[in-house]
């Protein structure tokens, strides 16, 4: 059985006529006599608007046509699980960011800390520098024989 096949069987288990049919999916009216073969965009129109459709079973023949409500509720609790199990690494995540920006935020205050110290003995050395530069001026003055 091909897939338009499939979904007219679909269509006369849920008592869809062709015109509801291809009204609901925006088709024109006489889509559904003149197509041979159903696009896949078109499947995925229809799986979204008739929710039950199994696609599992349009495609490959596997499991049933409507899709079992307990499949549903167990879908449902996987997500909610799946959620869960993401939002724990999610907040160690956030937590440990957290944390990072603390240790950033010390680092960038040592940092300034240091470069401060680092002006300050630059500038007592240039300091000492000119200090010493003057002694040594007058040292050097003081041995040069004077002319007689």
């Amino acid at each position: 059985m091909d897939i338009k096949e499939k979904i007219q069987q679909y269509l006369d288990y849920k008592g869809i006529n062709i015109n509801q049919f291809e009204t609901s999916i925006g088709a024109s009216k006489s889509y559904w006599r003149k197509t041979k073969s159903i696009s896949a965009n078109i499947v995925i129109d229809i799986c979204r608007i008739y929710t039950d459709l199994n696609l599992e079973w349009l495609y490959r023949g596997n499991g049933e046509m409507i899709k079992d409500s307990t499949s549903k509720a167990s879908s449902t609790i996987a997500q909610s699980t799946s959620v869960s199990s993401i939002m724990i690494p999610f907040e160690e995540y956030k937590k440990s960011i957290a944390e990072k920006d603390e240790i950033i935020k010390d680092q960038a205050h040592k940092i300034g800390m240091l470069e401060h110290e680092l002006q300050l003995f630059t500038s007592k050395k240039q300091t000492a520098l000119g200090t010493e530069n003057a002694f040594t001026a007058a040292d050097q003055q003081r041995n040069i024989p004077e002319a007689e």
